[in-house]
């Protein structure tokens, strides 16, 4: 912002009051598109909102055969949780690689998962030299050791001896 001291309307005393109105620069390019694309989507806006206005029986009809359809089509919706179906093309050579060791020997490995989620247990709280840090209840102990316990007990399933990290 740039101060003018002018003069005067009277014209004899220079006046101090600050001109807060910026110096005027050329519009950029993007400055040409952003105002181009703004009067557009005005004018798209203004004629849609003129036509539902203009014709609210349509548009209701029209709405209602679209959320009729909707309702329809989500009957038929099939949701996918298993990873394999989710994250690997059915032709992809690694599909089609288990296909076969699954159809001649038996199934190598299995994709599963397990999510734990820590419900009704308080955030922890720890003091360092940068103030106190909060973290959440999936760090308090009476759910760490729990999830430990049975992440171990998951190791053991199938095995007769412990399996270790070399081990896989």
């Amino acid at each position: 912002m740039s101060s003018v001291v002018g003069i005067a309307s009277d014209g004899d005393a220079p006046s101090n009051e600050v001109d807060s109105t910026p110096p005027v620069e050329a519009a950029s390019w993007y400055e040409h598109l952003g105002a181009s694309i703004d009067e557009k989507l005005e004018k798209a806006f203004t004629w849609w909102g003129t036509l539902c206005a203009s014709r609210p029986w349509a548009v209701l009809a029209i709405t209602t055969v679209l959320i009729i359809a909707m309702c329809v089509g989500i009957r038929s919706t099939r949701i996918t949780t298993d990873p394999v179906e989710l994250w690997a093309s059915p032709t992809s050579r690694s599909r089609l690689e288990r296909k076969y060791f699954d159809e001649h020997f038996q199934p190598f490995y299995r994709t599963e998962q397990v999510i734990i989620r820590a419900v009704g247990l308080d955030k922890i709280y720890h003091n360092t030299s940068d103030g106190v840090l909060e973290f959440g209840p999936i760090f308090n102990p009476e759910f760490l050791f729990p999830v430990l316990k049975l992440q171990q007990e998951i190791k053991k399933v199938g095995t007769a001896r412990p399996s270790f990290l070399n081990d896989v």
